[in-house]
């Protein structure tokens, strides 16, 4: 991670340590004229932003995470949470589409028992964003056996999960847009994704 955030700072490590590459990484946000907004995503355990050289006590620098697990943003003691709802069924067929090149037209209508298939695995993924995107992108190209096999370990595997986002910060808490990263980049700020 802290390799990831050096480099989107143009930076290299003089110290081998992790918390010499921490000392390093927050020298070089306290020293930036400008505010920063880092963004973890898909943080899957507890940790300290400090202890990666995030400065959390500072106006300048605010952080947002994305997890799975409401437990996450507890443990990290969070200062607001979002929690956002799955996609709708008209949605998450959408990505799916996208993600997996299935087509929903009469040019298809010869391959019927794969756009059934297609339809129940995409709406087993429970409208998560990411399930999707993962699950559609790996499906893409494979014959239909191998959906057969992906829908039936959805049906028998896939975990209710609760999407939260997470703020830190009091100036971030009402400024994020459903376009937050490309918003940021076109605006010319530096983001820090994981």
């Amino acid at each position: 991670m802290q390799d990831e955030i050096a480099d989107s700072l143009n930076m290299k490590f003089d110290k081998n340590s992790e918390s010499g590459r921490a000392r390093g990484i927050f020298s070089t946000i306290e020293s930036m004229n400008c505010p920063i907004l880092v963004i973890f995503d898909d943080v899957r355990a507890k940790f300290d932003p400090e202890d990666i050289g995030i400065p959390c006590n500072s106006n300048r620098c605010k952080i947002l995470l994305t997890t799975y697990c409401q437990q996450d943003c507890d443990l990290m003691s969070c200062q607001m949470e979002i929690q956002l709802d799955p996609l709708s069924r008209e949605e998450a067929w959408i990505l799916f589409m996208k993600h997996s090149c299935i087509r929903d037209d009469e040019e298809y209508s010869s391959s019927f028992d794969l756009l059934n298939v297609a339809h129940e695995v995409a709406f087993e993924c429970e409208g998560l964003p990411r399930t999707i995107k993962d699950v559609g992108s790996f499906l893409r190209s494979k014959p239909i056996e191998e959906w057969k096999t992906t829908l039936d370990s959805l049906k028998h595997s896939m975990a209710k999960w609760q999407i939260f986002l997470s703020f830190r910060g009091e100036d971030t808490r009402y400024s994020f847009t459903g376009s937050l990263y490309q918003a940021l980049s076109q605006g010319g700020f530096k983001t820090f994704m994981d």
